[in-house]
């Protein structure tokens, strides 16, 4: 996530979304995820 200029986080009840996007609004990353793993997802 490094080169990551944007981080959207769709917070539902049990699995989240994770969209990165970069300076030019392109998508980097979207990627699933549950409420347990979201912090490694995000600190990686």
């Amino acid at each position: 996530m490094k080169h990551c200029k944007r981080l959207s986080i769709d917070l539902a009840k049990g699995v989240f979304q994770i969209c990165g996007l970069n300076a030019n609004n392109k998508t980097l990353f979207n990627r699933q995820t549950t409420r347990a793993k979201l912090l490694i997802e995000v600190l990686n």
